[in-house]
């Protein structure tokens, strides 16, 4: 079975969601980005056809199939924080009809379904987290780190110039960072993912504007401590 469906949002927007299988098991599935789309889970639907898993996913406010606002607007800025997210993420689940479910999260999706077991826990099974970090003061230690380790001092050097004038386009720059990144990041393999590879670029044209907002908040949030609520 492979269903899409788009369900509308309390604030009027529209989301696209998809379910692929069907079984007992329910599995709803948050992509990365910010910016990235449902697409991260598309080999789901063979590597657990006939293990009554059924899968749901969908893309974010601003990305691929779903509505993509304006975040350059002011009045649109107000969606561009983690608690939105978390948020639409708990009104996908109540539209989808899914109780007593497994969540899982790649990436900054992994973060939100973090936070959302902080508030919405009681409607979980389960929480998976796949490629993520939950404390970004400790990996910008270690990303400086590895970066000092694989790079010569000038090549720091340029990137800490472009990253103090927020020349993130730079095209050595994004050499460089593609460079680090696909050491210490990305594993093609493990994710299985095709030639194209990731598919950031394939998501919304407005989202850079968004992604540095939403990554100022991120900046300050550590889930590690937050998560330690539910231990207690």
């Amino acid at each position: 079975m492979d269903q899409t469906r788009i369900v509308t949002l309390d604030n009027g927007y529209h989301l696209f969601t998809r379910m692929v299988n069907e079984g007992p098991v329910k599995l709803l599935c948050v992509h990365g980005g910010p910016g990235d789309n449902h697409e991260d889970f598309d080999n789901f639907k063979a590597g657990l056809a006939g293990k009554g898993v059924e899968v749901y996913s969908y893309d974010q406010l601003g990305s691929y199939w779903s509505d993509q606002p304006d975040f350059s607007k002011e009045e649109n800025r107000k969606y561009l924080n983690i608690d939105y997210f978390v948020d639409e993420l708990e009104e996908v689940r109540q539209k989808l009809g899914l109780e007593d479910f497994y969540l899982l999260g790649h990436s900054w999706g992994s973060l939100l379904a973090q936070e959302y077991a902080v508030k919405y826990g009681q409607h979980l099974k389960a929480v998976i987290i796949e490629s993520m970090i939950d404390n970004l003061d400790e990996y910008t230690v270690n990303i400086n780190r590895e970066r000092e380790e694989m790079f010569s001092p000038a090549q720091v050097e340029y990137m800490r110039e472009c990253e103090a004038e927020e020349n993130f386009d730079d095209a050595m720059y994004q050499e460089l960072v593609a460079k680090l990144y696909s050491v210490y990041l990305f594993s093609l393999v493990h994710f299985g993912r095709n030639e194209g590879g990731f598919l950031y670029e394939k998501t919304a044209s407005n989202w850079p504007f968004g992604l540095c907002l939403l990554l100022t908040e991120i900046s300050s949030c550590n889930v590690q401590s937050r998560m330690s609520l539910c231990k207690e």
